[in-house]
This record gives C-alpha cells, structure tokens and sequence, in this order.
C-alpha cells in the first residue's frame, strides 16, 4: 500500500456537468515518513499549498520522491472523484517547487491519459 495525499479543487465535472469539488488522490510528495509536523501521508492539500517534504541533508529527500518528475517537480494522474455525483474521474496534477500550482485535464477513469501510468 503506498502512501497519499488529497488534492481538492473546484472543476467542471465531465460526468454531471456542474462545478463541484473534486478530489484527487496524489502520490507525488506522500512518505510514512515525515517530520515534526507528522507523517507525510493523509493530508489535504489545495492548488497553491506548498507541500512538506523532508530536509535536503536526509536520505528521503530524493529517494521517496516519485520517479515522474525531480524532486520538488512532477506531474501525476490521479484517481479522482467528484463531490456532488461521485463519478469515478482522474486529474493531473502539476507539482513545481514543491508547490501544487494546477489540477488539468480532468476525466472519466474509463479514459484515463496516455504516458501516465494507473
């Protein structure tokens, strides 16, 4: 089981049409680890937040960062969901300098985007 975070935003849903909050499950920037804050895992972010990640002398620094992108800097598909229907969606979600700066191209699962893996 990996570890996660949430990302919630407001979108266009693709299912219902509406704009609802959807949340996406991202693992870019999630750990068991963490710092003195607590663990890096189970938390709610939203576009704007910077993340929490473990001090640049720590071996965690580079080695628990997804593989999708450097450190501080990825993009991931996620599962995702929305808040007023519960349609089963995905979202990418952009991370730069440890910053979650965007949700794009939200979508059915059933469509899920190519070069991302599931």
């Amino acid at each position: 089981m990996a570890a996660f975070n949430w990302v919630k935003f407001h979108a266009t849903c693709p299912s219902c049409g509406r704009r609802a909050v959807i949340s996406a499950q991202m693992h870019v920037g999630a750990s068991y680890g963490g710092d003195d804050t607590g663990r890096f895992h189970d938390r709610t972010y939203s576009l704007g937040d910077r993340l929490p990640w473990f001090d640049d002398s720590e071996s965690q620094y580079t080695s628990e960062w997804r593989e999708s992108g450097t450190v501080g800097n990825a993009s991931e598909a996620c599962y995702a969901s929305c808040g007023l229907c519960e349609a089963e969606l995905y979202a990418v979600v952009v991370v730069k300098d440890f910053v979650v700066t965007s949700a794009n191209d939200v979508g059915a699962q059933a469509a899920w985007p190519a070069g991302f893996p599931k």
